[in-house]
């Protein structure tokens, strides 16, 4: 039996927008490919619950253990050791060896930099 979500057909509102808002699209300047492929990257290690849900936990608490990630997380240590390097990899976690632990905290402007490209983006057609 299927996700009761998934079965479940979303019909968003009908936005009317005026003749000029049309025109002002065309004011912006389309992505480069290495911006959408290093936003692809952050999107795809994104992409995992498991990966999220660390993200969301630092995002709240501020700089934490991998340690202290096990039990929100509901994942062994090196689950969640390899999740947290994926992370890093994509540039959205930045460590700091304590002694034999690894603090994770957000990098600095990881999200709002991919926000910033997903704004920027509103040029990319499907011509591209």
């Amino acid at each position: 039996m299927g996700s009761p979500v998934a079965s479940r057909a979303t019909r968003l509102p009908v936005v009317e927008r005026p003749d000029d808002a049309a025109c002002a699209r065309e004011e912006l300047t389309p992505l480069d490919d290495e911006a959408l492929g290093d936003l692809a990257h952050r999107l795809a290690a994104l992409a995992d619950p498991i990966r999220l849900r660390i993200v969301a936990h630092i995002a709240r608490s501020g700089p934490l253990c991998s340690c202290q990630l096990e039990e929100p997380v509901g994942r062994s240590q090196p689950t969640i050791s390899h999740h947290t390097a994926v992370l890093a990899r994509a540039g959205i976690l930045v460590a700091q060896r304590r002694g034999r632990w690894t603090w994770w905290q957000l990098a600095p402007t990881a999200l709002a930099d991919m926000a910033s490209t997903l704004v920027r983006g509103a040029a990319i057609t499907d011509e591209e």
